[in-house]
């Protein structure tokens, strides 16, 4: 007579506890007090039994134990790090070492012991009680992540080797970078990581490939925020656009010339607006987009500086900027979010690179 139950490499069953199904093979009984059970469980769901936890169930053989333990108040003192011990020579101070010199027994309870009661016990485990249990899913967190990453539209560290044209964007855009002119890597000046962008105000910039995957864009009534680490050398002032009507530029002024550090395709300008910053040293410069104020806000080293009218991305494209307009120095660490604005008031600069996630 054929088997009238399911067998063979293609049977399957479920899983009394979960409900899943599962080849029939992968399923085992549950064992409760040594007993086999008809209860059929997945790898998952099958626990072992636990005879060390049916207490009396078993017999238990523990040359340690104490039957009915009582203190010994003539002959035997809990003294110091050393453990049970005689009593001592000189007195009867539990607290001083007795006979034998190491005592007989360091006293310690249970399976996972929690040391001695007092503040003498050093050398027994920390009288701390420690809960153990199980947990179907822990997440990790790092307080180093950036919790606006997915709303980042350019990241660039500048890193690389010395004369490098390659220059990574770790944004999700993930665009494509372009280096003009002398745009290159320099390792000699670097505010973190292993490189920055050096120009020399000749026609040097990088530009995301636009055609591609398009310009960082934001409306007016958007928060943005625009922030870059910059080597002034000479350079003793940022200025921003002006125009109520014009898009988002950015540039310093060495007092002969305006020369962009973030610049668009079209329609960039400078205000002859000057706002200070100091001389040959990294300055951090931040510009926050904020609409509900009505602003666009310029952060000089986490400080406020000035605001014009809040303007929007339209073309941005570029770091520093064409022809004879571009920067002259150095350029590390530059990020642009779109949909927040990252700082409302002053803050402290970050003290390392922007993270990746």
């Amino acid at each position: 007579m054929a088997n009238r139950f399911a067998n063979g490499a293609k049977s399957f069953g479920f899983c009394d506890l979960c409900g899943f199904r599962f080849d029939l093979k992968k399923l085992r009984n549950l064992v409760v007090k040594t007993k086999q059970t008809q209860i059929k469980a997945c790898t998952a769901c099958w626990v072992p039994d636990h005879p060390q936890l049916l207490l009396g169930t078993f017999p238990v053989s523990d040359p340690q134990a104490i039957r009915d333990p009582r203190p010994d108040t003539n002959t035997w003192y809990q003294s110091g790090t050393n453990g049970l011990q005689t009593a001592a020579t000189s007195g009867t101070n539990p607290d001083q070492e007795g006979y034998p010199g190491e005592g007989m027994l360091v006293i310690q309870w249970g399976w996972n012991p929690i040391g001695g009661a007092r503040d003498f016990d050093a050398v027994l485990t920390p009288n701390t009680l420690v809960g153990v249990g199980e947990v179907g899913t822990v997440t990790a967190g790092n307080t180093n992540a950036d919790p606006y990453f997915a709303n980042v539209k350019l990241l660039l560290h500048m890193d690389g080797t010395t004369g490098s044209t390659t220059f990574v964007d770790n944004s999700p855009v993930n665009y494509t970078m372009t280096a003009f002119g002398n745009a290159q890597v320099d390792t000699a000046n670097v505010k973190f990581g292993t490189g920055s962008l050096i120009t020399d105000a000749n026609g040097d910039y990088l530009q995301i490939d636009f055609p591609v995957k398009g310009y960082i864009q934001a409306l007016v009534s958007e928060p943005w925020t625009a922030e870059l680490w910059v080597y002034s050398n000479n350079y003793s002032s940022i200025r921003m656009n002006g125009s109520a009507s014009s898009q988002f530029s950015l540039g310093a002024y060495n007092g002969l010339s305006a020369d962009f550090l973030l610049s668009a395709t079209t329609g960039a300008s400078l205000a002859i607006i000057d706002y200070p910053m100091p001389t040959f040293s990294w300055n951090f410069i931040t510009v926050v987009n904020n609409p509900d104020l009505g602003q666009m806000q310029l952060y000089i080293n986490g400080v406020l500086a000035g605001f014009v009218t809040a303007k929007p991305l339209i073309t941005l494209a570029r770091i520093s900027g064409p022809s004879t307009t571009s920067f002259n120095g150095n350029i590390d660490e530059v990020r642009i979010t779109v949909g927040v604005a990252r700082y409302t008031s002053n803050f402290t600069p970050p003290t390392a690179a922007f993270p990746n996630y």
